[in-house]
């Protein structure tokens, strides 16, 4: 009789190792697809703003042509002015674009590793409570 119950026991104990390392298994591949998930964001929001700042670009080379073009003659001296220093409004707008969107990134990323971490601790949570061990402890 004292060896089955040895059997048995040393089977609970064996079955919740198993549940322990099934949950950690899921818990990393959780984290994978999280990362899998961040770097493809990533990645889409890489090529929009390559876009944007092709885009920018050419706007940027239009205005420089038409700067530079024979208009320049027909503005008032206020107009010039003015186009100086929207000129210069846009620079710092574009600089205050590209920080806004690194900051985005980086948050994006903290949401998804504090989401990935938050997932895996609930599901390490879970298979502890469902564990047999857990409820006989309690």
């Amino acid at each position: 009789m004292g060896d089955l119950q040895k059997a048995q026991a040393k089977a609970t104990h064996l079955r919740s190792g198993l549940d322990v390392a099934r949950s950690e298994a899921v818990s990393a591949s959780d984290a994978a697809k999280a990362r899998r998930a961040q770097a493809t964001a990533r990645a889409k929001e890489r090529r929009a703003a390559e876009k944007g700042a092709e885009g920018v670009g050419r706007a940027v080379a239009d205005l420089e042509a038409e700067h530079g073009a024979d208009m320049m003659a027909q503005l008032t001296a206020a107009e010039r002015s003015s186009l100086s220093e929207d000129t210069a409004e846009e620079g710092r707008l574009r600089e205050a674009l590209v920080g806004a969107t690194t900051k985005r990134l980086e948050a994006e990323a903290a949401v998804g590793e504090l989401t990935a971490h938050l997932e895996s601790n609930l599901r390490k949570r879970r298979a502890e409570l469902a564990s047999p061990s857990a409820r006989e402890e309690a």
